[in-house]
């Protein structure tokens, strides 16, 4: 069963399998042994391929759905599309609120829309969950999010030096350890592929 589930992602974002285990840091031997003996990685091990593929652990178990099958629901608050996914994913929030190491009644509070979610909470929840950050803060797709910051901030030559100019001063406040995470971090994100440009036509 998980090794099923490996190949289909394995295939929806263009990888081998071979290849995605490296990618991982694992042995390129790996997906044979899943293979042929039927072994379902656990730990840390399968915490790193769900956040590899964008999913949770639980989808990699075959005990979850995808993530855009939920979206086509759409709870008109932050609180209410967190709610919404983490009973999807089976996931209590007791657990939830360990994962981003916050008091469960916190975690209570923001799903009521009682307590505002911090970005580094956010980006907790949407780990543990296989969940688009921008869908959980805006009820809208990546893509429907980009072209709205487009339509802000003017064309999107404009919108690409603005993001450039924000990454950067950020960057800038990092000491050496902070920069190498961050570094690390947006090395992550060019690994999903809606997040990264794509050309058409044949030039370069």
């Amino acid at each position: 069963m998980f090794y099923d589930i490996f190949v289909e992602l394995c295939a929806k974002k263009g990888v081998k399998p071979t290849r995605a285990a490296l990618d991982m840091g694992l042995s390129k031997a790996t997906p044979t042994l899943w293979k042929n003996k039927g072994y379902t990685p656990r730990g840390d091990i399968i915490n790193k391929i769900a956040a590899y593929f964008g999913v949770s652990v639980d989808y990699l178990l075959g005990n979850d759905v995808p993530f855009d099958q939920l979206q086509s629901t759409f709870p008109d608050t932050v609180g209410k599309r967190l709610e919404l996914v983490r009973t999807k994913r089976n996931v209590s929030a007791s657990e939830l609120a360990q994962s981003a190491s916050i008091p469960e009644e916190d975690l209570l509070q923001m799903e009521r829309d009682e307590k505002e979610i911090r970005f580094d909470i956010a980006y907790k929840f949407c780990s543990r969950l296989g969940m688009d950050y921008h869908w959980l803060m805006t009820g809208e797709n990546s893509d429907a999010h980009d072209k709205k910051m487009e339509e802000y901030l003017g064309p999107s030559e404009t919108f690409e030096n603005h993001a450039k100019e924000k990454l950067l001063s950020a960057f800038s406040k990092l000491n050496l350890t902070g920069q190498f995470i961050a570094a690390a971090r947006v090395e992550e994100l060019t690994q999903i592929e809606k997040y990264c440009v794509t050309f058409s036509g044949s030039g370069k």
